[in-house]
C-alpha cells in the first residue's frame, strides 16, 4: 500500500476518491460563495429557546412526579445489604511503644510482631535479612532492588502505623 491509496478502501490504486475529485473540480473555493436561500438562523433563536425550556421543564417535572419513596420493604432489604463494619476491637498495645519499634526494628518488621501482625512480620524480616544477606555473602547486587522494597514497606507502615494498631486488638 503507498501513501497515496491509504485509507481509500476498495478504490483503484491511485484512484482519486469522488468527493476530492468534485472538490477539486470546481473552480471557486467553497468558503467564498455566497449563501443563497439561507435564512438568518437568529431570527427566531428566542423562541427557540422559550420553547427548548419549556420542554425540559416539563420533563423535569414529570420525572419528580413519576419518582415515588421506596417503601418499608426496600428500605428493610437496603439496610441489610448495608456493609458498614464494625468498629475495631479495644487493644491493649501502646501506640508509642510501636512507633518505638517501628523506629528501631521496623525494617525486620518488629512493629507487627507487637501489633500481632506476625506472618507478615515474619515476611518483612524474610525480606530484608535475605537481601542483606545475598548482597553481603553472595555479593549479588540485584538484591538492592528487595532492600529498596523493604524500605518502601518501612515507610509505607510508618504511614499506616496508626491504623495498624487500631486493628491489632484481640479477637
Amino acid at each position: 500500500m503507498t501513501a497515496q491509496g491509504f485509507g481509500r478502501k476498495g478504490m483503484a490504486a491511485g484512484a482519486v476518491a469522488p468527493r476530492r475529485a468534485q472538490l477539486v473540480a470546481d473552480p471557486q473555493p467553497r468558503s467564498f460563495r455566497p449563501m443563497q436561500g439561507v435564512e438568518d438562523p437568529g431570527a427566531d433563536a428566542a423562541e427557540r429557546r422559550a420553547a427548548f425550556l419549556a420542554r425540559e421543564r416539563s420533563r423535569d417535572g414529570a420525572a419528580a412526579e413519576a419518582a415515588a419513596l421506596p417503601s418499608d420493604e426496600a428500605e428493610a432489604a437496603a439496610a441489610a445489604l448495608n456493609a458498614v463494619t464494625a468498629p475495631p476491637p479495644p487493644t491493649d498495645r501502646s501506640l508509642r511503644a510501636a512507633y518505638a519499634i517501628w523506629f528501631l526494628l521496623g525494617l525486620i518488621g518488629g512493629h507487627r510482631f507487637y501489633l500481632r501482625r506476625p506472618y507478615t512480620g515474619a515476611a518483612q524480616a524474610l525480606l530484608f535479612l535475605g537481601c542483606v544477606g545475598t548482597v553481603a555473602i553472595f555479593q549479588y547486587y540485584p538484591a538492592f532492588a528487595g532492600l529498596a522494597l523493604s524500605w518502601a514497606w518501612y515507610l509505607a507502615d510508618g504511614i499506616r502505623l496508626k491504623q495498624l494498631h487500631l486493628w491489632s486488638g484481640r479477637r
